[in-house]
């Protein structure tokens, strides 16, 4: 169990460094009351794909959004 808690806080590291370039415009879409899936639109229409390349998504706006909010 060890492992897996000390494998799970390297890849919130990683995302967080990932993503931290994004945390402003995230939180900032939220104080202005914008749905998760507006975000992921708007990320989506400038551009911003996830460390997977692929299209932003609702739930994975959400996600980062937790960790700019603890960060």
């Amino acid at each position: 169990k060890a492992g897996s808690k000390a494998s799970a806080e390297v890849r919130a590291k990683a995302t967080q460094e990932a993503y931290s370039y994004l945390f402003p415009m995230i939180r900032e879409m939220r104080e202005q009351g914008r749905t998760f899936q507006a975000i992921a639109d708007k990320l989506n229409t400038e551009g911003h794909t996830t460390r997977a390349s692929k299209p932003w998504t609702p739930t994975a706006a959400l996600r980062v959004w937790r960790l700019a909010t603890c960060a």
